[in-house]
């Protein structure tokens, strides 16, 4: 903490000098998604809030709510003051920063099952009342379903654990969150239907300059020019052709947002990857 270098790059980083392109595509709107936008011109202040309501399996969700209800009830209580500070200490200052998310709630996860686990047991002890000569039973029962239900539906959604909705936003998946929900999810797939298509010479425009350079060498295509849609150096609105655009509607930025109307409106798509269903990048080409 004491080294120079790392005062200059946390200067560098919290004056935003790092970031090359900025925006959040979030449930169709483009938003401001920097510390700068905060506290509330930035992402909505709802955006955890929602991804709890609807990225959560709707047994852990109902059982986290009647947590955190007991943990209110005996907040003096040292482990539920616990949870509930720690709940509220996360909840509430990174829904109030401009710049958000989805991987930051790795952080968040673990009080939220905290506070499930409080209402499972608040659960038990409830029916268990009900039933006390079946208290083993209506013990077992519930645990089970708590855990196997859960655990089938991360089964059922794998790999694409990200894109994962409850009953609460069936249909929904890719909408709200499709960067973090896709990140690069058929992007690979974009990139190799470029490889087998595209003329010597031709150029990829792309927000992903890392990636696409290593499937251009694992594709054997290295003569295929290389270009990032958000740089002052490449306009898609004046590239002479031919030229292979992918898009992904999550990598949707205030830097590109012109440029990607522009492609829609003007070139021809000629490929499109769906992942379960959902349009995870599309390829655009011209003339």
């Amino acid at each position: 903490m004491l080294l120079p270098e790392v005062w200059r790059y946390m200067d560098a980083y919290m004056g935003e000098h790092l970031l090359t392109h900025s925006g959040y595509l979030f449930a169709g709107k483009l938003y401001k998604n920097n510390m700068s936008s905060s506290p509330f011109w930035g992402t909505p202040v709802y955006f955890y809030l929602l991804f709890l309501a609807i990225k959560v399996p709707l047994l852990i969700l109902v059982s986290f709510l009647i947590g955190l209800g007991i943990a209110i009830r005996r907040w003096r209580h040292l482990g539920h003051a616990f949870l509930i500070f720690m709940f509220l200490f996360w909840i509430v200052p990174y829904s109030l920063i401009g710049g958000k998310w989805l991987r930051y709630t790795l952080s968040l996860m673990p009080f939220i099952y905290m506070l499930a686990a409080v209402g499972v047991v608040g659960l038990i002890r409830w029916t268990s009342s009900w039933w006390p000569e079946a208290k083993r039973v209506v013990t077992a029962f519930i645990v089970a379903m708590f855990i196997g239900l859960p655990a089938l539906t991360a089964f059922a959604n794998s790999p694409h654990y990200a894109l994962y909705t409850n009953a609460l936003a069936a249909g929904k998946a890719g909408y709200f969150f499709p960067h973090d929900e896709f990140y690069d999810d058929g992007l690979r797939e974009a990139i190799k239907y470029v490889c087998d298509v595209a003329p010597s010479g031709s150029t990829i425009a792309h927000e992903t300059p890392a990636v696409t350079r290593h499937y251009l060498r694992a594709f054997g295509r290295a003569d295929l020019k290389s270009k990032t849609i958000s740089s002052k150096e490449f306009d898609a609105r004046l590239a002479a052709g031919p030229v292979y655009v992918i898009v992904q509607r999550g990598r949707t930025y205030f830097e590109n947002r012109e440029e990607l109307d522009h492609v829609r409106a003007h070139y021809r798509r000629v490929h499109e990857v769906k992942i379960e269903g959902a349009s995870a990048a599309e390829v655009f080409v011209h003339p």
